[in-house]
Protein backbone atom coordinates (compact mmCIF):
# COMPACT_ATOMS: atom_id res chain seq x y z
CA UNK A 1 0.00 0.00 0.00
CA UNK A 2 3.00 2.44 0.85
CA UNK A 3 4.52 1.77 -2.62
CA UNK A 4 1.07 2.10 -5.24
CA UNK A 5 -1.81 2.02 -3.01
CA UNK A 6 -2.06 6.19 -2.24
CA UNK A 7 -5.36 6.44 -4.37
CA UNK A 8 -6.65 3.59 -2.32
CA UNK A 9 -6.33 5.97 0.98
CA UNK A 10 -7.83 8.84 -0.70
CA UNK A 11 -10.83 6.36 -1.69
CA UNK A 12 -11.51 5.81 1.86
CA UNK A 13 -11.79 9.51 2.59
CA UNK A 14 -14.07 9.91 -0.70
CA UNK A 15 -16.44 7.07 0.68
CA UNK A 16 -15.96 8.32 4.44
CA UNK A 17 -17.14 11.64 3.16
CA UNK A 18 -19.73 10.78 0.86
CA UNK A 19 -19.86 12.31 -3.17
CA UNK A 20 -18.23 15.58 -1.81
CA UNK A 21 -15.11 16.57 -3.75
CA UNK A 22 -13.96 19.27 -1.19
CA UNK A 23 -12.57 18.41 2.23
CA UNK A 24 -10.83 20.57 5.11
CA UNK A 25 -7.00 19.22 6.07
CA UNK A 26 -8.34 17.93 8.78
CA UNK A 27 -10.63 15.84 7.82
CA UNK A 28 -8.59 13.98 4.83
CA UNK A 29 -5.85 14.29 6.91
CA UNK A 30 -7.48 11.74 9.75
CA UNK A 31 -7.31 8.63 7.39
CA UNK A 32 -3.80 9.30 6.58
CA UNK A 33 -3.17 9.44 9.54
CA UNK A 34 -4.63 6.20 10.64
CA UNK A 35 -2.83 4.73 7.55
CA UNK A 36 0.38 5.96 8.70
CA UNK A 37 0.20 4.35 11.80
CA UNK A 38 -1.22 1.08 10.49
CA UNK A 39 2.50 1.42 8.34
CA UNK A 40 4.18 2.24 11.31
CA UNK A 41 2.77 -0.76 13.41
CA UNK A 42 3.65 -3.05 10.73
CA UNK A 43 6.97 -1.93 10.21
CA UNK A 44 8.30 -1.50 13.52
CA UNK A 45 6.87 -4.95 14.22
CA UNK A 46 8.79 -6.00 11.53
CA UNK A 47 12.14 -4.62 11.87
CA UNK A 48 11.66 -5.23 15.67
CA UNK A 49 11.36 -9.18 14.78
CA UNK A 50 14.01 -8.81 12.72
CA UNK A 51 16.34 -7.26 15.08
CA UNK A 52 15.80 -10.00 17.83
CA UNK A 53 16.15 -12.89 15.36
CA UNK A 54 19.77 -14.00 15.64
CA UNK A 55 20.32 -14.25 11.94
CA UNK A 56 22.20 -12.46 9.35
CA UNK A 57 21.34 -9.30 7.84
CA UNK A 58 20.80 -9.45 4.31
CA UNK A 59 22.86 -6.70 2.07
CA UNK A 60 25.07 -4.94 5.19
CA UNK A 61 26.65 -2.77 2.55
CA UNK A 62 22.89 -1.43 1.46
CA UNK A 63 21.23 -1.31 4.97
CA UNK A 64 24.42 0.83 6.05
CA UNK A 65 24.37 3.48 3.00
CA UNK A 66 20.80 3.75 3.97
CA UNK A 67 21.02 4.10 7.69
CA UNK A 68 24.14 6.49 7.22
CA UNK A 69 22.29 8.55 4.66
CA UNK A 70 18.94 8.35 7.30
CA UNK A 71 20.76 9.30 9.88
CA UNK A 72 22.27 12.45 8.31
CA UNK A 73 18.97 13.34 6.62
CA UNK A 74 16.94 13.22 10.31
CA UNK A 75 19.67 15.44 12.08
CA UNK A 76 18.98 17.80 9.28
CA UNK A 77 15.12 17.28 9.28
CA UNK A 78 15.53 17.74 13.46
CA UNK A 79 17.16 20.83 12.85
CA UNK A 80 15.37 22.88 10.68
CA UNK A 81 12.14 22.08 12.19
CA UNK A 82 12.88 21.91 15.99
CA UNK A 83 15.96 24.55 16.04
CA UNK A 84 15.47 26.92 12.95
CA UNK A 85 11.95 27.22 13.21
CA UNK A 86 11.23 25.90 9.44
CA UNK A 87 8.29 25.11 7.59
CA UNK A 88 7.35 23.10 5.09
CA UNK A 89 5.02 25.31 2.97
CA UNK A 90 2.02 25.35 5.37
CA UNK A 91 2.09 22.21 7.23
CA UNK A 92 3.17 21.21 10.39
CA UNK A 93 6.51 19.42 11.30
CA UNK A 94 4.31 16.35 12.48
CA UNK A 95 3.18 16.15 8.34
CA UNK A 96 6.89 16.10 7.55
CA UNK A 97 7.91 13.26 10.31
CA UNK A 98 4.96 11.26 9.54
CA UNK A 99 5.70 11.08 6.04
CA UNK A 100 9.60 10.73 6.74
CA UNK A 101 9.39 8.40 9.43
CA UNK A 102 5.82 6.58 8.99
CA UNK A 103 5.70 6.13 5.77
CA UNK A 104 9.44 6.17 4.04
CA UNK A 105 12.12 5.41 6.81
CA UNK A 106 10.49 2.86 8.29
CA UNK A 107 8.53 0.35 5.73
CA UNK A 108 11.48 0.99 3.55
CA UNK A 109 13.97 -0.16 6.71
CA UNK A 110 11.36 -2.96 7.51
CA UNK A 111 11.11 -4.27 3.86
CA UNK A 112 14.93 -3.88 3.45
CA UNK A 113 15.35 -5.99 6.07
CA UNK A 114 12.53 -8.37 5.51
CA UNK A 115 12.85 -9.22 1.55
CA UNK A 116 14.24 -12.39 1.86
CA UNK A 117 11.04 -13.65 3.16
CA UNK A 118 8.80 -11.76 0.57
CA UNK A 119 7.07 -14.39 -2.20
CA UNK A 120 8.08 -12.24 -5.82
CA UNK A 121 4.81 -14.01 -7.52
CA UNK A 122 2.27 -13.44 -4.48
CA UNK A 123 4.10 -9.79 -4.12
CA UNK A 124 3.85 -9.13 -8.07
CA UNK A 125 0.30 -9.70 -8.17
CA UNK A 126 -0.88 -8.00 -5.27
CA UNK A 127 0.79 -5.20 -6.48
CA UNK A 128 -0.73 -5.69 -10.27
CA UNK A 129 -4.08 -5.48 -7.69
CA UNK A 130 -3.82 -2.49 -5.97
CA UNK A 131 -2.82 -0.64 -9.31
CA UNK A 132 -5.67 -1.90 -10.96
CA UNK A 133 -8.13 -1.24 -8.11
CA UNK A 134 -6.38 2.54 -7.50
CA UNK A 135 -6.69 3.24 -11.00
CA UNK A 136 -10.37 2.34 -11.43
CA UNK A 137 -11.10 5.20 -8.86
CA UNK A 138 -9.37 7.34 -10.55
CA UNK A 139 -10.95 6.60 -13.70
CA UNK A 140 -14.39 6.67 -12.24
CA UNK A 141 -13.60 9.46 -10.59
CA UNK A 142 -12.72 11.42 -13.89
CA UNK A 143 -15.91 10.35 -15.55
CA UNK A 144 -18.24 11.36 -12.43
CA UNK A 145 -16.70 14.62 -12.55
CA UNK A 146 -16.19 15.89 -16.10
CA UNK A 147 -19.61 16.55 -17.69
CA UNK A 148 -17.91 14.98 -21.62
CA UNK A 149 -16.31 11.58 -19.98
CA UNK A 150 -13.99 11.38 -22.92
CA UNK A 151 -13.66 14.81 -24.98
CA UNK A 152 -13.85 16.78 -21.90
CA UNK A 153 -11.24 14.25 -19.40
CA UNK A 154 -8.34 14.83 -22.75
CA UNK A 155 -8.97 18.13 -23.72
CA UNK A 156 -8.20 19.10 -19.86
CA UNK A 157 -5.59 18.89 -17.31
CA UNK A 158 -7.86 17.85 -14.21
CA UNK A 159 -6.95 17.22 -10.88
CA UNK A 160 -9.54 15.33 -8.16
CA UNK A 161 -10.14 15.97 -4.74
CA UNK A 162 -9.33 19.63 -3.46
CA UNK A 163 -8.23 20.16 0.69
CA UNK A 164 -7.76 23.10 2.08
CA UNK A 165 -5.28 23.46 4.03
CA UNK A 166 -5.75 27.25 6.07
CA UNK A 167 -6.88 29.73 2.88
CA UNK A 168 -5.02 27.38 0.50
CA UNK A 169 -6.37 24.38 -1.92
CA UNK A 170 -4.58 21.84 -3.22
CA UNK A 171 -5.15 18.35 -4.41
CA UNK A 172 -5.44 14.58 -3.19
CA UNK A 173 -4.82 13.23 -6.56
CA UNK A 174 -3.04 15.73 -8.74
CA UNK A 175 -2.58 15.47 -12.56
CA UNK A 176 1.07 13.83 -12.07
CA UNK A 177 -0.21 11.47 -9.78
CA UNK A 178 -2.87 10.91 -11.70
CA UNK A 179 -0.46 9.95 -15.05
CA UNK A 180 1.98 8.39 -12.72
CA UNK A 181 0.06 5.33 -11.63
CA UNK A 182 -2.11 5.28 -15.08
CA UNK A 183 1.92 4.93 -16.28
CA UNK A 184 2.61 1.95 -13.43
CA UNK A 185 -0.29 0.12 -14.47
CA UNK A 186 0.37 0.45 -18.16
CA UNK A 187 4.26 -0.50 -17.28
CA UNK A 188 3.43 -3.69 -15.15
CA UNK A 189 0.45 -5.10 -18.05
CA UNK A 190 3.13 -4.64 -20.55
CA UNK A 191 5.89 -7.02 -18.63
CA UNK A 192 3.32 -9.39 -17.79
CA UNK A 193 1.97 -9.72 -21.35
CA UNK A 194 5.62 -9.64 -22.98
CA UNK A 195 7.89 -11.61 -20.15
CA UNK A 196 5.64 -13.92 -18.12
CA UNK A 197 3.29 -14.60 -21.22
CA UNK A 198 3.77 -18.24 -21.27
CA UNK A 199 2.92 -18.44 -17.34
CA UNK A 200 0.01 -16.40 -17.03
CA UNK A 201 -3.75 -17.85 -17.95
CA UNK A 202 -5.57 -16.62 -20.45
CA UNK A 203 -8.29 -14.94 -18.00
CA UNK A 204 -5.53 -13.09 -16.72
CA UNK A 205 -4.06 -11.90 -20.02
CA UNK A 206 -7.58 -10.74 -21.01
CA UNK A 207 -7.60 -8.88 -17.35
CA UNK A 208 -3.85 -7.35 -18.23
CA UNK A 209 -5.18 -6.47 -21.62
CA UNK A 210 -8.25 -4.11 -19.85
CA UNK A 211 -5.69 -2.78 -17.47
CA UNK A 212 -3.22 -1.23 -20.26
CA UNK A 213 -6.40 0.30 -21.67
CA UNK A 214 -7.19 2.00 -18.47
CA UNK A 215 -3.53 2.99 -17.52
CA UNK A 216 -3.45 4.67 -20.96
CA UNK A 217 -6.44 6.37 -20.17
CA UNK A 218 -5.31 7.75 -17.09
CA UNK A 219 -1.76 8.33 -18.22
CA UNK A 220 -3.18 10.82 -21.44
CA UNK A 221 -5.73 11.87 -18.70
CA UNK A 222 -3.65 13.68 -16.39
CA UNK A 223 -1.77 15.33 -19.00
CA UNK A 224 1.62 15.27 -17.17
CA UNK A 225 5.13 15.30 -19.43
CA UNK A 226 6.85 13.14 -17.02
CA UNK A 227 5.45 10.18 -16.79
CA UNK A 228 4.48 10.06 -20.80
CA UNK A 229 8.17 10.33 -21.36
CA UNK A 230 8.90 8.06 -18.83
CA UNK A 231 6.29 5.25 -20.13
CA UNK A 232 7.72 5.77 -23.62
CA UNK A 233 11.47 5.68 -22.63
CA UNK A 234 10.75 2.22 -20.65
CA UNK A 235 8.71 0.66 -22.75
CA UNK A 236 11.63 1.26 -25.73
CA UNK A 237 13.81 -0.29 -23.51
CA UNK A 238 12.47 -3.66 -22.64
CA UNK A 239 11.83 -3.55 -26.17
CA UNK A 240 15.74 -3.12 -26.88
CA UNK A 241 17.14 -5.21 -24.22
CA UNK A 242 14.99 -8.14 -25.10
CA UNK A 243 17.54 -10.50 -25.82
CA UNK A 244 19.31 -9.54 -23.08
CA UNK A 245 16.02 -9.93 -20.53
CA UNK A 246 16.14 -13.41 -21.90
CA UNK A 247 12.35 -13.55 -23.68
CA UNK A 248 13.25 -13.44 -27.34
CA UNK A 249 12.61 -17.13 -27.33
CA UNK A 250 9.37 -17.27 -25.06
CA UNK A 251 8.15 -14.68 -27.73
CA UNK A 252 8.82 -16.91 -30.22
CA UNK A 253 7.43 -20.14 -29.18
CA UNK A 254 4.34 -18.66 -28.70
CA UNK A 255 4.58 -16.03 -31.53
CA UNK A 256 1.10 -17.05 -33.49
CA UNK A 257 -0.70 -16.43 -30.13
CA UNK A 258 0.63 -13.57 -29.20
CA UNK A 259 0.24 -12.60 -32.48
CA UNK A 260 -3.42 -13.35 -32.55
CA UNK A 261 -4.05 -11.29 -29.18
CA UNK A 262 -1.98 -8.39 -30.51
CA UNK A 263 -3.94 -7.55 -33.64
CA UNK A 264 -7.26 -7.90 -31.81
CA UNK A 265 -6.41 -5.68 -29.22
CA UNK A 266 -5.05 -3.42 -31.35
CA UNK A 267 -7.91 -3.66 -33.88
CA UNK A 268 -10.38 -2.74 -31.25
CA UNK A 269 -8.44 -0.13 -29.58
CA UNK A 270 -8.54 1.71 -32.98
CA UNK A 271 -12.70 0.95 -33.08
CA UNK A 272 -12.95 2.61 -30.00
CA UNK A 273 -10.67 5.23 -30.66
CA UNK A 274 -12.21 6.24 -33.66
CA UNK A 275 -15.60 5.78 -32.30
CA UNK A 276 -14.59 8.13 -29.48
CA UNK A 277 -13.35 10.82 -31.79
CA UNK A 278 -16.34 11.12 -34.31
CA UNK A 279 -18.95 10.91 -31.72
CA UNK A 280 -17.64 13.34 -29.53
CA UNK A 281 -15.68 15.27 -32.12
CA UNK A 282 -12.90 15.71 -30.60
CA UNK A 283 -10.40 17.69 -32.35
CA UNK A 284 -6.68 16.47 -31.77
CA UNK A 285 -5.68 19.89 -31.24
CA UNK A 286 -7.48 20.00 -28.31
CA UNK A 287 -5.98 16.82 -25.99
CA UNK A 288 -4.00 18.37 -23.43
CA UNK A 289 -1.45 15.77 -23.19
CA UNK A 290 -0.76 16.79 -26.83
CA UNK A 291 -0.27 20.43 -25.92
CA UNK A 292 1.55 20.37 -23.44
CA UNK A 293 4.28 17.91 -25.53
CA UNK A 294 4.19 20.55 -27.84
CA UNK A 295 5.00 23.03 -25.79
CA UNK A 296 7.73 21.03 -23.66
CA UNK A 297 9.93 22.00 -27.14
CA UNK A 298 8.68 25.93 -27.17
CA UNK A 299 10.19 26.40 -23.63
CA UNK A 300 12.29 28.47 -22.64
CA UNK A 301 10.88 31.08 -24.67
CA UNK A 302 12.24 35.03 -24.01
CA UNK A 303 14.43 33.94 -20.50
CA UNK A 304 10.98 32.65 -19.00
CA UNK A 305 11.79 28.74 -17.51
CA UNK A 306 9.66 26.49 -15.56
CA UNK A 307 8.76 26.47 -11.84
CA UNK A 308 10.92 22.94 -11.99
CA UNK A 309 13.77 24.96 -13.26
CA UNK A 310 13.99 27.55 -11.04
CA UNK A 311 13.45 25.71 -8.17
CA UNK A 312 16.43 23.25 -9.09
CA UNK A 313 18.62 26.44 -9.18
CA UNK A 314 17.96 27.48 -6.15
CA UNK A 315 18.92 23.89 -4.75
CA UNK A 316 21.96 24.01 -6.97
CA UNK A 317 22.75 27.57 -5.38
CA UNK A 318 21.81 26.50 -1.90
CA UNK A 319 24.04 23.96 -2.16
CA UNK A 320 27.03 25.66 -3.10
CA UNK A 321 26.42 27.83 -0.28
CA UNK A 322 27.26 24.76 2.13
CA UNK A 323 28.72 22.16 -0.05
CA UNK A 324 29.72 20.06 3.05
CA UNK A 325 26.76 20.39 5.27
CA UNK A 326 23.64 21.22 2.90
CA UNK A 327 21.45 24.32 3.44
CA UNK A 328 18.17 23.37 4.56
CA UNK A 329 15.84 20.69 3.53
CA UNK A 330 13.16 23.14 1.55
CA UNK A 331 14.16 25.38 -1.11
CA UNK A 332 14.20 29.45 -0.99
CA UNK A 333 11.60 29.87 -3.78
CA UNK A 334 8.41 28.34 -2.14
CA UNK A 335 9.41 26.86 0.92
CA UNK A 336 9.07 22.89 -0.27
CA UNK A 337 11.49 19.84 -1.91
CA UNK A 338 13.25 20.91 -5.26
CA UNK A 339 11.37 17.99 -7.25
CA UNK A 340 14.69 16.60 -7.62
CA UNK A 341 15.96 13.78 -4.98
CA UNK A 342 19.48 14.05 -5.81
CA UNK A 343 19.07 17.83 -5.72
CA UNK A 344 17.02 18.28 -2.98
CA UNK A 345 20.15 15.47 -1.12
CA UNK A 346 22.75 18.29 -2.02
CA UNK A 347 20.57 20.82 -1.01
CA UNK A 348 19.94 19.14 2.41
CA UNK A 349 22.86 17.02 3.48
CA UNK A 350 25.26 18.14 1.12
CA UNK A 351 28.21 15.76 0.33
CA UNK A 352 28.26 14.35 3.90
CA UNK A 353 24.98 13.13 3.26
CA UNK A 354 25.17 12.67 -0.37
CA UNK A 355 27.70 10.32 -1.25
CA UNK A 356 26.09 7.58 1.42
CA UNK A 357 22.81 8.53 -0.55
CA UNK A 358 24.68 8.30 -4.09
CA UNK A 359 26.27 4.94 -3.08
CA UNK A 360 22.80 3.63 -2.34
CA UNK A 361 20.97 5.08 -5.41
CA UNK A 362 23.38 2.56 -7.44
CA UNK A 363 23.10 -0.31 -5.43
CA UNK A 364 19.68 -1.56 -7.15
CA UNK A 365 20.99 -0.74 -10.72
CA UNK A 366 24.61 -2.99 -10.42
CA UNK A 367 22.46 -5.64 -8.52
CA UNK A 368 19.82 -6.49 -10.78
CA UNK A 369 22.67 -5.77 -13.53
CA UNK A 370 24.56 -8.53 -12.32
CA UNK A 371 21.76 -11.05 -12.15
CA UNK A 372 21.44 -13.82 -14.56
CA UNK A 373 18.78 -13.71 -17.28
CA UNK A 374 16.51 -16.18 -15.10
CA UNK A 375 16.80 -13.78 -11.96
CA UNK A 376 16.36 -10.63 -14.19
CA UNK A 377 12.80 -11.64 -15.75
CA UNK A 378 11.36 -13.01 -11.98
CA UNK A 379 12.41 -9.25 -10.84
CA UNK A 380 11.99 -7.23 -13.83
CA UNK A 381 8.52 -5.82 -12.74
CA UNK A 382 9.78 -5.00 -9.29
CA UNK A 383 12.68 -3.29 -11.11
CA UNK A 384 10.60 -1.36 -13.95
CA UNK A 385 8.29 -0.23 -11.07
CA UNK A 386 11.29 1.24 -9.34
CA UNK A 387 13.01 2.68 -12.40
CA UNK A 388 9.62 4.79 -13.54
CA UNK A 389 9.57 5.93 -9.93
CA UNK A 390 13.13 6.80 -9.69
CA UNK A 391 12.71 8.65 -12.81
CA UNK A 392 9.91 10.51 -11.72
CA UNK A 393 11.22 11.69 -8.54
CA UNK A 394 14.22 13.39 -10.38
CA UNK A 395 11.56 16.30 -11.78
CA UNK A 396 8.74 15.65 -8.94
CA UNK A 397 8.69 15.07 -5.38
CA UNK A 398 11.31 15.32 -2.40
CA UNK A 399 13.52 13.02 -0.39
CA UNK A 400 10.89 12.47 2.28
CA UNK A 401 7.63 12.25 0.35
CA UNK A 402 9.19 9.40 -2.77
CA UNK A 403 8.39 6.48 -0.13
CA UNK A 404 7.64 4.56 -3.40
CA UNK A 405 11.57 4.92 -4.39
CA UNK A 406 12.60 4.04 -1.06
CA UNK A 407 10.78 1.03 -0.75
CA UNK A 408 11.11 -0.50 -4.00
CA UNK A 409 14.66 -0.06 -4.23
CA UNK A 410 14.83 -1.11 -0.67
CA UNK A 411 13.08 -4.62 -2.16
CA UNK A 412 15.19 -4.78 -5.27
CA UNK A 413 18.59 -4.90 -2.77
CA UNK A 414 16.93 -7.22 -0.38
CA UNK A 415 15.73 -9.51 -3.04
CA UNK A 416 18.78 -9.72 -5.13
CA UNK A 417 20.74 -10.44 -2.02
CA UNK A 418 18.73 -13.14 -1.47
CA UNK A 419 19.85 -16.84 -2.48
CA UNK A 420 16.46 -18.30 -2.66
CA UNK A 421 14.92 -19.22 -5.78
CA UNK A 422 11.90 -17.38 -7.25
CA UNK A 423 8.69 -18.85 -8.72
CA UNK A 424 6.67 -17.04 -11.18
CA UNK A 425 2.82 -18.43 -11.34
CA UNK A 426 0.02 -16.84 -11.49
Amino acid sequence: MTCVGYPLQVMVVFILKGKAYQYNYDESSLVNIIFRIVYLTISLYLILKKIFTPKKLSAPIGLIAFILFWLIYSIRLFYDLEIRGLAFMSYSKYYVYSWAFGCTFLPALAVLLNANKIVISRFTKYLFLILLAGNLFIAASLMNVTPKIFSGILSSRIQLYEVRIGSTWNYLLNSISISYYGELLCLIAVVFLIVYYKVISLKFILLVFFASILGVFNLLAGASRGPMIFFIFILLLIIVNAGALGFKKLIRRRYFGLTIISLIFIIVSVIIGTTVIVRHKLNISNIMIQNRMSALLELPVNGKNYDRIYMWESAWQQFKSSPVLGDRFINNIDKTYSHNIILDSLMSTGLLGTIPFLFYLAMPFLMFYKLNKTRKRQLLIVFILFLATFMLSMTSGGLFTVSEFWILSALIIGLCSSPKTLKLTT
